[in-house]
C-alpha cells in the first residue's frame, strides 16, 4: 500500500484491521446503477475500496441531488463520468473504469467478469437489467449485494455464490427460473415485494409506495419519492456487508432481506443513561 492510501484509510484502525484492509484494497468492485450506486460509491472510496467497475446510462439531472453524490456543476453529464471523477476526487490512484450504458443481456457477462463483488443498485424499473446482472453473478459465482432505498431506511439482500440453478432474485420476484422473463410487469412484481415487505416498513412508505404504483399501472411514470436517509442507509448497510463478506464473517443471507427503518429506530426507548429527576 502507497503512503498515500495509507494516511487515507488511517483513521479506519480499530474497526478495519491490516488484513481486512489489504483485502478491500485489493477487492474488483462493479457498482451497477449510478444513481443510489453512486452513494454506495462515496461510501465504499472513503473505506478504502480502489479498483471500480462503474456502469449506468442515465445522465444527473437536478433532481437527483437531493440524495446522489452529485455536485450541482455535474448537471447534465453522464453519472458514470462524474462519478468517476468524484472517486478520484477522494482518492486519486483509485483504478476506475467506465461504461455509459444499462446493465443487458449483451453486456453483463464482460462486466461481472471484471470484479469480484457486485453492487445491485439498478432502478427498479429495469427488471430485464435486474436479473441479467444476478443471473451472471450466480453463473460466474460472484458476491452480489442489492439493495434499495425506503424512505428513511433501506432494504439489502447479500447473495454469495451458491450450488442453486437459479438466481433468487427470480424466486423472490416470481419469475421463470430459466430464460428471457418476456414482458412481464415490474410493477406487477414490485407491488408483491413490497407486499412482503409491509410488516417492517413504515406506513409512510406504503402509503407513498402505493400511491407510485398506481400511477405507474396507469401509464403515468413518474421517479419514485427518495430521501438522502435512506440512499446514506443503503451505503452503510452495503458497503458493511461487502467487508463481512469480503472477511467470511456471518451476514444474514438471501432471500432473507435485512430491513432497516430509521423512522422506527429513533422511536425506541433508547438507553436510558441517568436516572430520571
Amino acid at each position: 500500500m502507497t503512503n498515500q492510501y495509507q494516511t487515507l484509510v488511517s483513521r479506519n484502525s480499530g474497526y478495519i484491521n491490516s488484513d481486512l484492509q489489504k483485502l478491500i484494497s485489493e477487492t474488483k468492485v462493479l457498482i451497477a446503477g449510478c444513481g443510489i450506486g453512486s452513494q454506495v460509491a462515496e461510501a465504499a472510496v472513503r473505506t478504502g475500496f480502489q479498483r471500480f467497475v462503474l456502469v449506468d446510462g442515465d445522465h444527473i439531472d437536478a433532481h437527483n441531488l437531493n440524495r446522489q453524490f452529485f455536485f450541482h456543476d455535474q448537471i447534465g453529464k453522464s453519472k458514470v463520468e462524474a462519478l468517476k471523477e468524484n472517486i478520484i476526487r477522494i482518492n486519486p490512484q483509485a483504478q476506475v473504469e467506465v461504461y455509459h450504458e444499462l446493465v443487458s443481456s449483451s453486456n453483463v457477462k464482460a462486466l461481472v467478469s471484471k470484479v469480484d463483488l457486485v453492487f445491485d443498485t439498478i432502478d427498479f424499473l429495469d427488471l430485464k437489467g435486474i436479473v441479467a446482472l444476478h443471473d451472471e453473478a450466480q453463473l460466474q459465482k460472484k458476491f452480489l449485494v442489492s439493495s434499495f432505498s425506503i424512505g428513511f431506511g433501506a432494504a439489502v439482500i447479500n447473495l454469495p455464490p451458491n450450488n442453486k440453478s437459479f438466481c433468487w432474485i427470480r424466486k423472490i420476484f416470481d419469475l421463470p427460473l430459466q430464460g428471457d422473463i418476456g414482458s412481464i410487469s415490474y410493477v406487477e412484481r414490485y407491488i408483491k415485494l413490497f407486499t412482503k415487505l409491509a410488516p417492517v416498513l413504515d406506513p409512510q412508505v406504503s402509503q407513498v409506495m402505493k400511491k407510485v404504483f398506481k400511477e405507474f399501472a396507469e401509464g403515468r411514470p413518474c421517479p419514485a419519492p427518495q430521501v438522502a436517509s435512506g440512499a446514506h442507509a443503503v451505503a452503510a448497510i452495503c458497503v458493511t456487508a461487502a467487508m463481512r463478506l469480503i472477511e467470511k464473517k456471518p451476514v444474514t443471507l438471501g432471500p432473507s432481506m435485512i430491513v432497516v427503518n430509521l423512522q422506527e429506530s429513533l422511536q425506541s426507548p433508547g438507553l436510558q443513561l441517568v436516572d430520571e429527576i
